[in-house]
């Protein structure tokens, strides 16, 4: 999927990072940055289920492109994963240029069990990743996060959706507030009503420390964007969906290797790169 010679920027030193890449959307990212010839990290919670996943993309890529791959844990609802992860991109390659926040969950169910773990995983999983990775970035680094078109602030009910429009004005305590505030409703405490399912919320959480960081980072040469991969036949959705897991990745994969002269920052993305989405 990428154009002509001239706007590849990249090298086999370049090193990108796919969370949650033993299956799905990451594991399609993670096929399309090797073929590239990106030195691609491929990451998941499960060491098992990782390697297995690695070593099977090696055998379907085939020499040279199965050289670009390597696998190592990461448990993203884990600080202390997260940094020994980190430490080990630092000590491995001297840094980083890609971090592809990909890895989260989805339940039929929400029960307070599963509704925490959505919001670990796709919000605070998130942060903890990127807040540990960042020391390490390159000059020039993308930070593209997976979110979702329910993510879109049109299906929140309560005040907070009008201070998530104020994009400028959004700080990281208020996205942490906000989750929390979501949490003490569910738990049965005081608060507003008008929420959507975790999975929303997880994403609009997203989407909101997004603008933040991509706002604290303007003028460090670091890009920060989000994207939705459309309704995607994975695990995830239980096989059903408008778009194979290829098609998913499309516009993470647009981002992890658009050329930098006119590198976009700060924005949610449509997906199959149809352009930019509203909050």
């Amino acid at each position: 999927m990428v154009g002509a010679a001239e706007l590849r920027w990249w090298s086999s030193s370049t090193v990108a990072v796919v969370t949650g890449a033993n299956k799905g959307i990451g594991y399609e990212i993670s096929r399309e940055l090797a073929q590239n010839g990106l030195t691609t990290v491929m990451t998941a919670r499960d060491t098992t289920r990782g390697s297995q996943a690695v070593e099977f993309l090696k055998k379907e890529l085939g020499p040279p492109h199965d050289q670009f791959l390597t696998f190592h844990p990461l448990d993203v609802t884990s600080n202390d994963s997260a940094l020994a992860f980190s430490n080990w991109l630092q000590e491995t390659y001297g840094g980083a240029d890609i971090l592809i926040n990909n890895a989260g969950v989805l339940y039929n169910e929400e029960t307070l069990e599963t509704i925490t773990t959505t919001l670990e995983t796709n919000y605070y999983g998130v942060k903890k990743v990127t807040k540990a990775v960042l020391p390490i970035l390159r000059p020039g680094a993308r930070i593209i996060m997976a979110s979702s078109g329910l993510g879109q602030l049109r299906l929140l009910g309560n005040h907070y959706r009008a201070e998530f429009t104020n994009r400028e004005a959004l700080t990281e305590q208020k996205v942490d507030e906000f989750v929390e505030s979501y949490l003490r409703a569910k738990k049965g405490g005081k608060g507003p009503g008008g929420w959507p399912g975790a999975y929303c919320v997880s994403k609009m959480a997203l989407n909101g420390y997004m603008s933040v960081l991509a706002r604290e980072l303007s003028d460090q040469n670091i890009h920060v964007n989000s994207f939705s991969p459309g309704y995607t036949r994975t695990g995830m959705t239980g096989g059903h969906g408008t778009n194979s897991a290829a098609e998913g990745a499309m516009t993470a994969v647009w981002l992890a290797l658009h050329p930098p002269a006119d590198y976009p920052h700060g924005k949610f993305w449509g997906e199959k790169c149809r352009g930019e989405m509203s909050f």
